[in-house]
């Protein structure tokens, strides 16, 4: 197994990491601190992340792993939710774009954002993230349950005992007769192992309005 991705259900699990290339991790600066959270491409220089991941930021970069060739790609601006707003939800409209300065490498796969949803409750979904984990910040799959979507469908809850710091931004997949389907992104831990994510579907409208789809 690579030993840059952990399979958290089941270590023998073959998993097939090449469907995740997606999934990247982020690092950034806010002052001299330095953090690591997640992100998903969803266009050649576009990422999905967790909008606290790159809060008042002040520079950062992408780091891109193909078959242990690393790639940084210098992030070239961060977009905010502008209704998110921490002071009265860590979880509410917590989604931002990242635009890259440069488009990323062509083996890194672009996940499409998918518009209908249906879940249903007990549903095993799969997530994946660069939470920090053994002192280090490795690609991780984990299958956390769907329990119940917010009243206006905006975030999800999951139970989910392997979430950790880092996984934010990290995407959710529902996987349908082994065809995975982006559904959010990972928000925050509350308590033990209750977690929310950012249902993205809810989101394409200002994605598509904000989003610099130009080849760099």
């Amino acid at each position: 197994m690579d030993t840059l991705n952990y399979n958290l259900q089941d270590q023998n699990l073959n998993l097939n990491w090449d469907r995740f290339t997606s999934c990247i991790m982020l690092e950034v600066k806010r002052e001299e601190k330095v953090f690591n959270s997640s992100a998903v491409a969803i266009a050649k220089n576009i990422l999905l992340t967790a909008a606290h991941s790159v809060d008042c930021y002040t520079n950062g970069i992408a780091i891109i792993d193909i078959n242990g060739r690393k790639q940084k790609i210098k992030i070239k601006n961060c977009i905010i939710h502008p209704e998110y707003n921490p002071g009265n939800s860590f979880f509410e409209n917590d989604i931002a774009i990242v635009i890259l300065s440069k488009n990323l490498p062509k083996e890194v796969r672009l996940e499409r954002i998918s518009e209908k949803i249906h879940l249903r409750a007990g549903e095993i979904l799969e997530r994946v993230g660069f939470g920090g984990r053994d002192n280090k910040n490795i690609k991780t799959w984990s299958n956390p349950i769907y329990i119940e979507a917010s009243f206006n469908r905006k975030n999800f809850t999951l139970e989910d005992d392997n979430s950790v710091v880092g996984d934010s931004g990290g995407p959710i997949f529902q996987n349908k007769n082994g065809e995975l389907k982006l559904l959010g992104i990972h928000s925050t831990l509350e308590g033990k192992n209750k977690t929310y994510i950012v249902n993205v579907s809810k989101y394409i409208n200002w994605i598509d309005m904000n989003r610099d789809l130009r080849v760099i």
